[in-house]
């Protein structure tokens, strides 16, 4: 029995459909036999090898994102991490609309540090790609790590995880889910008070919200130290009162915070002044709760315009840090010091205060308070008409704010060398 035309006509068009669909089978299936021959040689350490393997991937399968960034990767490990970045930059200029390409050489600048960048090409590979993921959740890590835009970084994991999630991309959505539940809760990104920042503090270390803490602490970085000096205030003067317990949440509280904040800001800054504290003896302790007292007796002192006799107890607040051993403590009564004997006109003996704030934050390596004794002491050195002196604490204090990037001290203190710089002019000038 023969064929007819017709039959023959199916035959030829399945024959060529089978051709085309097993084609593009057998195409993704070498895609993702390179894949893993590609993370076989990366996890042996062959970083050349995997990268012709991820090269060849992407000129086989220009859509894959975890090509680009593994080839990022490999060059990374073999140290020539600019090599990623000429790469990419050749392959934007050679297809400047593919989505992928953009994104690779987001990533090759992200791993340099040229964020800005970076944050350019990732924005440039989701205008060409709205689907691209991978793009959506870099752009806000950005955001989230480097620019500490939380609103923003919010929106762009949230279109992460939606894209990620109708697409299957379980890796990018996991973390994407990860970074989102790190962010700042918008409630927690408004200025507070200390008082705020103390009762919001509190209630999340009663209802064991660790998680919350964090994002607390991450939001509200410049208050910690000052909650953290009245946690250990609070602990001192329940010592001083016998009450023990107080004593004990006061001191654990202020632990939890000093945990929080080495944790989330890299810095042991408080948990060394809380082991500085947990070390001490009862003597020393009763010493340090009277220097507490004492400094805020002289505070009440000033608030009702009585420097001069604040000056007595800021001394004495010196003295009991010393004894006690607290020596940032005995810096604050030294500065806090000079401030009323300058309000009283006792300008020698400010400067003498604020000449042993400046050791003693030296010592420390306190740059923050190293800074503000070296500008009391200008403007001290100012009133006592010494003008080159004061110009020199005054240039010491402003190197200090700028490389601490405090944009306001730097304002400050400008402004003053300024107003004596103006005042030596006009002595300087002769009579007409």
């Amino acid at each position: 029995m023969g064929f007819s035309r017709r039959s023959l006509h199916i035959i030829i068009i399945g024959a060529v459909l089978w051709f085309f669909f097993a084609h593009h089978l057998s195409a993704a299936e070498s895609v993702h036999d390179m894949m893993r021959t590609a993370a076989d040689f990366m996890a042996a350490k062959k970083y050349s090898e995997a990268l012709s393997v991820y090269e060849r991937i992407i000129a086989a399968h220009p859509t894959c994102p975890e090509a680009y960034r593994n080839i990022v990767t490999c060059y990374s490990d073999l140290g020539n991490p600019h090599g990623a970045i000429k790469y990419m930059d050749g392959l934007v200029l050679e297809y400047p609309h593919r989505a992928e390409a953009h994104y690779g050489l987001g990533v090759a600048l992200y791993a340099v540090g040229q964020y800005d960048r970076a944050a350019a090409c990732f924005a440039k590979a989701v205008e060409l790609n709205p689907e691209l993921a991978a793009a959506w959740n870099n752009a806000a890590v950005i955001q989230h790590f480097i620019k500490h835009d939380y609103a923003a970084a919010r929106r762009y994991y949230e279109k992460a995880i939606a894209i990620s999630t109708r697409t299957g991309n379980t890796a990018v959505r996991d973390i994407a889910r990860k970074n989102l539940e790190n962010l700042p809760r918008p409630e927690d990104l408004r200025p507070m008070s200390l008082e705020e920042f103390l009762n919001t503090f509190i209630a999340r270390a009663e209802a064991h919200d660790e998680t919350g803490i964090r994002l607390l602490v991450l939001s509200q970085k410049n208050i910690c130290p000052q909650a953290f000096d009245w946690l250990i205030g609070a602990a001192l003067r329940a010592h001083a009162s016998g009450l023990v317990g107080e004593e004990a949440t006061s001191a654990e509280l202020a632990r939890i915070l000093a945990h929080q904040y080495g944790a989330v800001h890299g810095s042991e800054v408080l948990m060394k002044k809380y082991q500085e504290y947990a070390t001490l003896d009862p003597e020393r302790k009763k010493a340090a709760a009277q220097g507490e007292k004492l400094m805020g007796q002289g505070l009440e002192r000033e608030r009702q315009g009585m420097a001069a006799d604040a000056v007595p107890l800021y001394d004495e607040a010196r003295s009991c840090f010393h004894r006690s051993g607290f020596k940032e403590q005995r810096g604050y009564a030294e500065l806090a010091l000079g401030d009323a004997c300058r309000a009283a006109q006792d300008y020698r003996s400010a400067r003498a205060a604020y000449r042993d704030a400046l050791t003693t934050f030296m010592e420390l390596k306190d740059e923050p308070r190293k800074a503000l004794a070296l500008a009391s002491l200008g403007m001290t050195e100012s009133l006592l008409g010494n003008g080159d002196e004061a110009l020199e604490y005054l240039n010491r204090a402003l190197a200090i704010y700028k490389q601490l990037n405090d944009t306001q001290a730097v304002e400050k203190v400008r402004r003053n060398i300024e107003i004596i710089r103006t005042k030596r002019s006009s002595r300087a000038a002769p009579a007409r």
